[in-house]
């Protein structure tokens, strides 16, 4: 009755009332200790009352943002905020100040695909994000689409993403019979012509239980997701690994909170040194939970080594240690239920179930242009793992090749300016292929660094071989992408050259990363290089005679809002990177944009035979390629004497690779701050 009066004041007072009454609600299971009486979420009631605005939504910022416009507007708004949500640092805000308002009906997009489209709210959201990042690492491309709110909810955003799919799967933690994800799919069907498969994943038409792992069973998980995904596919095979994993009787130490409620995990001390022995039960380390300090003790007798930093947060069920078992030792159980890991992969020889969308255009593939006469400038002075372990005291060499894979890397020399490396990079490039600046269409150039905001780097370079070639009418502009900037170049150079096949333009990459690296953060200085690069790209109809042809690029970007990655003038100049948030959704994005691409083009990834990854560091480097399902002998990697050079590092590596007479297809693949992501497919024809 309550609700009802507030949702229906406004129309039965002719406007003349409003009711702005805003109340919040933690709602929803998945914690332990909440039984059938502290459990319901009940989204779907409540979205029955025309008038009354329904939000739900799945981190904090979202719940800051959703506040903010409810309080600044004049309807009645019931936020239902997921328990399961709360006091978890992995989706907390990272945002200083005022957030953002968030407008009920606008959902946010979590994550991109082509293959399936999964709907989500509340606390479910993260679960289907888990199942995303499984399927991702098998090939399966997911159109994440967390709702947000219930009502008014975003019925453009999910029918145009399942038109595009085909497979639709509604995710949500109320009960099936009646939940919201019948309406989702019913408004879905309703809108789509052709084919349309669909499923819905909910609770049972029963009351969460009070035992935790019993309540675990009953609510939507995030296997359910992925087997629900992988039978509307085919062809696909889930597995999992619960548990301490033992490989040759080496046992993997996993982090283990306090409680099922804790997310993530810190080691605060510990009390054990790298080859000590151990014994079952011991304790090993004092580490703290997101709500206590606790004690953890060892699963099993034997020796105990790969110890994982201290002070480090890392989300439960990461590897912490090692042990080498002792003979006849055997690893004990968990206490605490913890969601196994997923593990997909395609059956050999079976091909994924076919959707059919209503009648689509075929594509058409425009003529790939050819790259040559690449150029290559490093920083003048070279900065090893020695000189940096030196100024921070207990850290090695080793140590810095453990992490990141890197030895060395090149910064800029004293007195040395980015622009003026680039202009020197790009007369080399035009000599390289007997051309002037009259002679091109354009200068693109890449960078998150510029010397300046104005003139921009390519004006810059331009100017600077108007000294010997003469002044030009040559059109000249920056592409800021960060690490994805070479390629986002590079697509408006093939798009240009697809209107003049016969010109030419000039991409050009300048980046002066350790310009904003903090001298004493440890994390970033290890990591960047300064490096620029030029390529000249020639449209088709003089591509013929490039070492590289490279067919038209793909561009994705998820707005950041500088939680992730983010430098510059209002950040005191240093970059903040937050390290494992970057790791995740590098690996996830670059795999997903590698298949499209390699889609766009006709081809498959599996007939990829070079492979250039941004080489953003080495662990990176290699779990895509552990994640690709490729040998690692397709994939060039010179991340060890360069570091990460930001946009630079791609044509870097293909300038490396070229003298090998590389032939076949290849993969162009990046991601950066932004978040920006790029992919293309080249073709490497093995001319000089």
């Amino acid at each position: 009755q309550i609700a009802s009066e507030l949702a229906t004041i406004y129309w039965r007072t002719d406007g003349a009332w409003s009711a702005p009454v805003v109340i919040l609600a933690p709602c929803g299971a998945y914690r332990p200790g909440l039984g059938p009486f502290h459990a319901q979420t009940m989204e779907a009631t409540f979205a029955h009352i025309p008038g009354l605005d329904v939000a739900m939504p799945s981190t904090a910022d979202d719940a800051a943002g959703i506040l903010e416009a409810a309080l600044d507007g004049d309807r009645p708004t019931l936020i239902l905020y997921p328990k399961t949500c709360l006091n978890d640092p992995l989706r907390a805000s990272r945002v200083q100040g005022t957030h953002r308002p968030v407008v009920p009906g606008h959902a946010a997009v979590r994550h991109r695909g082509d293959d399936v489209t999964i709907v989500a709210w509340g606390s479910t959201a993260p679960i289907a994000e888990r199942a995303a990042a499984v399927l991702d690492a098998a090939g399966v491309g997911v159109d994440l689409i967390d709702l947000r709110s219930i009502a008014p909810w975003d019925m453009e955003a999910v029918t145009a993403s399942a038109a595009r799919t085909r497979r639709l799967v509604v995710v949500h933690e109320d009960n099936l019979t009646g939940g919201f994800g019948a309406e989702v799919v019913a408004h879905v069907s309703d809108h789509l012509e052709g084919d349309l498969t669909t499923r819905r994943i909910a609770r049972p038409d029963t009351w969460v239980p009070n035992h935790y792992a019993n309540q675990l069973e009953v609510l939507p998980s995030a296997r359910d997701v992925v087997e629900a995904v992988a039978g509307m596919i085919g062809g696909l095979e889930v597995t999992e690994a619960e548990g301490a994993q033992e490989v040759d009787g080496v046992l993997a130490v996993e982090a283990t909170g306090s409680s099922p409620a804790d997310q993530q995990v810190t080691v605060v001390e510990w009390m054990v040194a790298e080859g000590d022995t151990v014994t079952e039960g011991q304790v090993i380390a004092e580490a703290e939970g997101d709500k206590a300090t606790f004690e953890l003790a060892a699963p099993a007798s034997g020796e105990i080594s790969d110890l994982h930093e201290e002070l480090e947060p890392v989300p439960v069920g990461t590897v912490l240690a090692s042990i080498t078992l002792a003979p006849g030792a055997a690893a004990a159980r968990r206490r605490m239920p913890i969601e196994p890991r997923l593990r997909v992969r395609r059956v050999p020889g079976h091909q994924p179930s076919p959707v059919r969308a209503a009648a689509a255009a075929p594509a058409v593939l425009a003529p790939p242009v050819g790259l040559s006469g690449f150029s290559v400038r490093a920083g003048g002075r070279i900065l090893t793992n020695a000189d940096i372990a030196a100024r921070f005291p207990g850290r090695t060499e080793a140590d810095i090749v453990r992490r990141t894979g890197i030895r060395q890397r090149p910064v800029l020399a004293p007195g040395e300016d980015i622009s003026a490396l680039a202009a020197r990079a790009a007369r080399e490039a035009l000599d390289a292929e007997g051309l002037a600046l009259g002679d091109l269409e354009a200068i693109i150039a890449a960078t998150g660094t510029p010397t300046r905001l104005s003139p921009s780097v390519a004006c810059l370079v331009q100017n600077a071989l108007a000294e010997d070639d003469g002044p030009a009418d040559v059109a000249a502009s920056d592409v800021s992408a960060a690490c994805s900037g070479y390629l986002y170049a590079m697509q408006t150079a093939h798009d240009m050259l697809q209107q003049r096949p016969e010109a030419s333009v000039l991409v050009v990459t300048a980046e002066a990363m350790t310009r904003y690296v903090d001298p004493d953060d440890f994390d970033t200085v290890v990591v960047f290089g300064d490096a620029v690069t030029a390529t000249v790209v020639h449209g088709p109809a003089r591509a013929g005679d490039s070492p590289v042809l490279l067919h038209r690029p793909v561009l994705s970007a998820s707005g950041d809002d500088g939680s992730v990655i983010r430098h510059g003038p209002a950040d005191e100049d240093h970059l903040f990177m937050d390290g494992p948030r970057v790791y995740t959704r590098a690996v996830r994005e670059m795999l997903h944009m590698l298949d499209r691409a390699a889609g766009q083009s006709g081809a498959s990834t599996a007939e990829l035979m070079h492979v250039i990854p941004h080489q953003a560091n080495g662990r990176i480097i290699s779990s895509i390629q552990a994640r690709s399902g490729l040998p690692a002998d397709r994939f060039v990697v010179n991340v060890e004497n360069w570091g990460n050079t930001s946009s630079s590092t791609i044509p870097i590596a293909i300038a490396e690779h070229l003298p090998t007479g590389p032939t076949g297809l290849g993969g162009l693949v990046a991601f950066g701050a932004g978040l920006t992501s790029a992919a293309a497919v080249v073709e490497f024809t093995g001319k000089d």
